[in-house]
């Protein structure tokens, strides 16, 4: 008999980030989680990728408190890298601990994994033991690990090392809201659900640097950068220093079930506009301030 740990409540508010630039991005991603504190104040991590001649890996900081609690000019230095993600966890009820704090890491044989999760799965518990029948045993009591092992398996499987393949199997899985950031060795991705229930938009750094996504335009206010345009409901989009390139919006190849997206519209969670976003935050191309 397989017990599922009692879940996060409104675990769905939290925060994402992830950058590829040609400079350093921990301090940028460190700006950028500061200026989405409001979304998550519970725990604060940042992940980024490294590599030389000696090593080849993701580097990990994560701890409980808000960002300047967290995060110091030694812990930066700590994390080396021209890509990286990071993620703001809002303070729930019986779940503040450091194992529950994102980006979650996982080793699979194509490579590590980072990623960081803001959303609310309905699907979870038939996934679990799924996943636990195939050897998988969980460390969290979070969607995100459900979705991070999810993915390691399709990889491992269907997906022969595609991560974008990998991650359209699992969106044909996984049922509810998330934006995800995903760190696979130096690529970076965002992906948003069909739906298009959580925030999630692209921007530019200055002077040519790079490429970023977020939760809310504020993070690209932090770093002087621009904000460019939402994430599609259903897209897979990567970024590099020099890029944008969208792998396309998802359609479940089953039941040809459309993305909001491809029907003309999205249903984005209203409680974003009457209380979790910034004021000065840009959402489907609106104003919050505006708005409200």
């Amino acid at each position: 008999m397989h017990v599922v740990p009692k879940r996060d409540k409104l675990s769905d508010h939290c925060g994402i980030f992830g950058v590829s630039a040609k400079i350093e991005v921990s301090p940028l991603i460190h700006f950028a989680l500061r200026a989405l504190q409001h979304r998550g104040q519970e725990s604060a991590g940042i992940a980024t990728f490294y590599s030389d001649e000696t090593t080849h890996r993701i580097h990990c900081q994560k701890g409980m408190g808000l960002v300047h609690e967290v995060f110091n000019e030694n812990t930066l230095s700590g994390l080396p890298g021209k890509a990286g993600i990071g993620h703001v966890r809002y303070s729930t009820t019986g779940s503040s601990k450091i194992e529950n704090a994102q980006p979650l890491i996982l080793f699979s044989q194509y490579g590590e994994i980072a990623i960081a999760h803001n959303g609310d799965l309905v699907n979870t518990s038939n996934i679990r033991k799924k996943l636990q029948k195939t050897g998988s045993a969980f460390a969290t009591t979070t969607d995100t690990e459900i979705i991070l092992r999810l993915l390691v398996y399709e990889l491992a499987h269907d997906a022969n090392g595609d991560i974008v393949k990998g991650m359209l199997n699992v969106m044909n899985t996984i049922e509810g809201s998330y934006s995800l950031a995903i760190l696979f060795e130096n690529r970076v991705f965002a992906v948003r659900d069909p739906l298009g229930i959580k925030p999630l938009c692209v921007g530019k750094l200055p002077e040519g640097k790079g490429y970023a996504f977020a939760s809310e335009s504020v993070a690209f206010d932090s770093l002087g950068g621009e904000f460019l345009r939402d994430v599609r409901p259903g897209e897979i989009l990567e970024i590099n220093p020099e890029d944008v390139v969208s792998h396309g919006c998802y359609k479940d190849y089953k039941n040809q079930r459309e993305s909001q997206f491809e029907r003309g519209r999205t249903a984005h969670c209203m409680f974003e506009w009457v209380y979790f976003a910034r004021p000065d935050s840009v959402l489907e191309g609106l104003g919050v301030y505006s708005v409200r």
